[in-house]
C-alpha cells in the first residue's frame, strides 16, 4: 500500500540522516540534575518506550484543565459602575500569571474561561473599581466557578488586610493530651500545661485550671461552659473553639495576661467580657453585654478576622490594642481609654457614642449612630480610602489625613474647639455646614463632600461617584483600557506560552520523539467593554520539523469561518465551517535544518505572526482562552489534506477524511472524547505542553528524555503533572534538544 511505503520511507529518512549527521555528545544545562542522582531515580521510571507504558481508562493526556468562570464584582447589592477584573493563577505579587481581563458591575458578570495547569488549585482575582481602588481575592479552583468577589476575603495589596489567610482550626482528634466526651453537668480539671479536648453537643459543665494551665479544646455544638476557674496564678492558658462549634460561657474568668483565647467557631459570653490576655477571632464572637479589652505591663493584642457582636460598650483600656480587620457591631459605645490603641482595617458600627482618649488608625469605615468625640491630647489618624460617617462631630484634638485622601461625613452637627485641628489628606463634609468652628482646618484639608469612596464589603455605604479618564467612553478606564482611544476594543487577554509536539505518522505510530513538528506560541484575544470578542493576534515558533513529510500546520477557532476578516500573515481556508487558519503547507520548505539531531547545526525558530478581526464576535466565555485545536495534516501523501493528526479529544475539521478513521493503530471514533488515540494502548500522536518545551534528540523516546514523563501517564495524571518543567531530576539532558 502507498501508505505503508510513505511509512517505511519516512523511517528511511530519518535512518540516513541520522547516519549523515555526527552525533557528537554534548552537556545542556537547561536540564538541571543534582551530581550526585540517577536519571531515573524513582523505581518504575526505567522504561524504554511510551508504548510499554498502561494507560489508565479515562486518562486524556491533557497538561490542562479547562474552567468556566462567572465573575461578580465587589458590589453585590447592584450599585452601577464597572470594576476591571483581572484573573491570575497564582499570586499576581508573586508571579502569577494573567490568564484573563474584562469587565463586572453590581449588575453585570465577567464571563470568561481559562485554561490552566492541571497542578493549579487557586486562582486569584484583582478588581480595581472605577474610582482606583484595587482588591485582590482568591478562590479554589473547580470546572465551573461562580464567584462572587464580595463574599471573598481581601488577600493582597490593593486592600491594608494585605495576604491574610485564617489558617487551619485545630479539631479534637489530634494534638490532645486527653480527649474525653463529657456527660451533662460534668466538672474538669486542666493543669501542668496538658491540652485538654472536649468534645459533645447540648450539654453544660465545669472547668478549673490548676497549677501550671493548659489548653481547653472545645468541639461541639450547644455547648455551655457553666464556670470557669483560673486558679493557675500566672501559668499560660489557652481556649480554643474549633470550626463549626457552638459554645457559650456564662462567667468568663480570663483576665490574665498569659491567657489566650482563639475562637473559630461561634462563641458567646453571657454577661461582660474582660480579658488582659489576648484574643484571635476567625468566627463569630458575642458579648452579650460590655467588652473589656485590659492593660498588662506589655500591652496584648485583640485580633478580629471574623465578626464581633458586642450588646453594650466596647472599652479599649490601657495599653491594650484592638485590631479590627473583620466586622465589628457595637450596640452602644465605642471608648478608647488610657494608652490603648485602635486599629481599624475594615468596619465597625457604634451606634451610640465613639470616644477616643488615646490614638485610632482607621483604614477601614467607623460608623457612628451618635457622636464621635475626639478628646484633648490624642490622635485620630485616616488612611486613603478611609471613611468616618457619624451624626454629631466634636473634635477637641488632632484629626490627620495620612498618605492619601479619605472622608469624615458628618449628618447633623460639627463642632470643632479651640484646641482641634483637622489637617492633611481629609475632606470633611458636614452635610448642614459646620455649626461651630474655632479650630483649625490646614494644611491640605477641605470643606466639601465630593470625594469618591468606594462600596466594598468593608464599607456598605460608600461616598460620591467614581471618576476615571475614559477617552473613547467605552465604559472602561484609560487606566485598564489597551486601547483607551478605540470604543471598540477594550481589554487584551493573553494566552500564555505554550508547545505542540507532533509525531506525523498517522494513522500509524511513530517513534515518539515528539519531535516532527514542534511549534510554540502565544495569543492575544482582544475583548471589547461587553467582554466580546473583537480580534485575535497569534505569536508562532516554528522550532522543530524532525518529520520527513511535507506537513501543513493549522489552527482551527471556535468562531464561524464568515465572521473572521482582515487575516494577515496566514490564510483563512476556504470550505470551512469553523475559522481555520492556515500558517503553512510544507513545513519542509520553511526551515534548511530539522533542529533534532545533535551536532547539527541550529537554526533560530521562524516566526509567523498572524492576526484576523471578528466581526460580531463570541462572548469571551464561548471563545475561550487555550491552545485552540491546533493540527498538521500530510500533504506527502495522496489526498494529505485528509491525514489531519490533531491533539487527543479534539475533533477533526470538516476536511479531514473520515475513511482513514479506525484504520491501522488509529482508535478515533469522531464526535466523542476517543480521537487521535491508538486502538489498544490509547497512545497519542500529538502533546500539548503549556510552557516552552525542549523536546528529545532524533528517535529517542520521550520517556528516556523526560523522566517524570511516565509517572505522569501510569498515574493517569495524579502525579508528576509538572513532568514537562525544569526541575532537578526531570530530564536527562544528554537526550535532549535544548537551544
Amino acid at each position: 500500500m502507498i501508505v505503508d511505503f510513505l511509512k517505511e520511507n519516512n523511517f528511511l529518512m530519518k535512518n540516513i540522516a541520522i547516519s549523515i549527521i555526527s552525533l557528537t555528545m554534548m552537556i545542556f544545562a537547561s536540564c538541571k540534575k543534582n551530581a550526585t542522582e540517577t536519571l531515573n531515580p524513582v523505581p518504575g521510571e526505567t522504561v524504554q518506550s511510551l508504548t510499554d507504558l498502561v494507560v489508565p481508562a479515562g486518562f486524556n493526556w491533557s497538561t490542562q484543565k479547562e474552567i468556566k468562570l462567572q465573575i461578580k464584582s465587589p458590589l453585590s447589592n447592584g450599585a452601577g459602575g464597572n470594576y476591571d477584573i483581572k484573573v491570575y493563577d497564582g499570586n499576581p505579587f508573586a508571579g502569577g500569571q494573567l490568564l484573563t481581563q474584562g469587565a463586572a458591575s453590581g449588575t453585570s458578570f465577567f464571563d470568561t474561561k481559562v485554561a490552566v495547569g492541571t497542578q493549579v488549585n487557586e486562582l486569584y482575582f484583582l478588581a480595581t473599581s472605577q474610582g482606583r481602588s484595587t482588591s485582590i481575592y482568591k478562590a479554589s479552583t473547580s470546572p465551573q466557578m461562580n464567584v462572587d468577589l464580595s463574599s471573598l476575603q481581601t488577600q493582597s495589596a490593593g486592600d491594608i488586610r494585605l495576604n491574610e489567610t485564617t489558617p487551619a482550626s485545630p479539631v479534637c482528634t489530634t494534638g490532645c493530651t486527653t480527649q474525653v466526651s463529657l456527660t451533662n453537668n460534668q466538672s474538669v480539671t486542666i493543669s501542668n500545661g496538658a491540652t485538654l479536648c472536649v468534645s459533645g453537643s447540648s450539654l453544660t459543665f465545669n472547668i478549673t485550671f490548676g497549677t501550671g494551665g493548659g489548653k481547653l479544646r472545645i468541639c461541639g455544638t450547644g455547648v455551655k461552659v457553666q464556670n470557669l476557674n483560673n486558679n493557675a496564678g500566672k501559668s499560660d492558658i489557652a481556649i480554643e473553639i474549633t470550626s463549626g462549634s457552638n459554645v457559650t460561657f456564662a462567667n468568663l474568668n480570663f483576665n490574665n495576661g498569659n491567657n489566650i483565647l482563639t475562637n473559630w467557631g461561634i462563641t458567646t459570653i453571657e454577661n461582660n467580657l474582660a480579658m488582659a490576655g489576648a484574643f484571635i477571632n476567625y468566627g463569630t464572637l458575642n458579648v452579650n453585654q460590655d467588652y473589656n479589652i485590659n492593660s498588662e505591663p506589655t500591652g496584648n493584642l485583640h485580633t478580629n478576622y471574623g465578626i464581633v457582636r458586642v450588646g453594650k460598650t466596647l472599652n479599649i483600656n490601657s495599653k491594650s490594642t484592638y485590631d479590627n480587620r473583620g466586622k465589628t457591631y457595637i450596640e452602644v459605645d465605642l471608648a478608647v481609654n488610657g494608652q490603648g490603641q485602635l486599629i481599624n482595617k475594615c468596619l465597625i458600627v457604634a451606634k451610640g457614642v465613639f470616644s477616643n482618649n488615646s490614638l485610632v488608625d482607621n483604614y477601614g469605615l467607623i460608623k457612628v449612630g451618635e457622636r464621635s468625640q475626639l478628646n484633648g491630647n490624642t490622635d485620630y489618624n485616616q488612611y486613603p480610602g478611609a471613611m468616618l460617617l457619624t451624626k454629631d462631630f466634636m473634635v477637641n484634638s488632632r484629626v490627620r489625613g495620612l498618605t492619601g485622601s479619605s472622608l469624615i461625613k458628618v449628618t447633623d452637627k460639627t463642632t470643632i474647639n479651640g484646641g482641634g485641628s483637622v489637617e492633611g489628606f481629609i475632606q470633611l463634609c458636614d452635610i448642614n455646614g459646620i455649626e461651630t468652628q474655632n479650630g483649625n482646618i490646614s494644611n491640605g484639608a477641605t470643606l466639601a463632600c465630593d470625594l469618591y469612596v468606594e462600596k466594598t464589603d468593608c464599607n456598605p455605604e460608600g461616598n460620591g461617584v467614581a471618576k476615571c479618564p475614559d477617552a473613547d467612553n467605552d465604559g472602561v478606564c484609560d487606566a485598564d483600557d489597551c486601547y483607551p482611544n478605540d470604543p471598540t476594543r477594550a481589554y487584551c487577554n493573553t494566552v500564555p506560552t505554550g508547545t505542540i509536539a507532533f509525531e506525523d505518522n498517522w494513522p500509524f505510530t511513530g517513534d515518539y520523539d515528539m519531535n516532527d513538528l514542534v511549534m510554540q506560541y502565544t495569543y492575544k484575544v482582544i475583548t471589547n467593554a461587553s467582554n466580546k470578542v473583537v480580534r485575535v493576534e497569534g505569536n508562532y515558533q516554528l522550532r522543530a520539523t524532525g518529520g520527513g513529510f511535507k506537513n501543513a500546520f493549522a489552527v482551527q477557532f471556535p468562531v464561524e469561518s464568515s465572521k473572521v476578516t482582515g487575516v494577515t500573515g496566514a490564510t483563512l481556508e476556504a470550505g470551512q465551517t469553523k475559522a481555520v487558519i492556515v500558517l503553512f503547507e510544507n513545513m519542509r520548505a520553511e526551515t534548511t535544518q530539522w533542529n533534532t539531531f545533535r551536532g547539527q547545526a541550529v537554526i533560530p525558530a521562524k516566526t509567523y505572526n498572524i492576526g484576523f478581526n471578528i466581526a460580531n464576535g463570541p462572548a469571551l466565555s464561548e471563545f475561550g482562552l487555550g491552545v485552540y485545536n491546533p493540527f498538521l495534516w500530510n500533504n506527502s501523501k495522496p489526498n494529505g489534506r485528509g491525514y489531519e493528526t490533531h491533539l487527543p479529544g479534539t475533533q477533526p475539521t470538516e476536511k479531514a477524511n473520515p475513511a482513514f478513521f479506525g484504520t491501522n493503530n488509529d482508535g478515533t471514533v469522531p464526535g466523542t472524547a476517543n480521537t487521535y488515540i491508538t486502538k489498544n494502548g490509547k497512545y497519542p500522536w500529538a502533546l500539548h505542553i503549556p510552557a516552552r518545551f525542549d523536546y528529545p534528540v532524533e528517535k529517542v523516546d520521550i520517556t528516556q528524555a523526560h523522566l517524570k514523563f511516565a509517572s505522569w501517564v501510569t498515574s493517569g495524571g495524579t502525579t508528576f503533572a509538572d513532568w514537562y518543567m525544569n526541575k532537578p531530576g526531570y530530564c536527562n539532558p544528554t537526550k535532549l534538544f535544548v537551544w
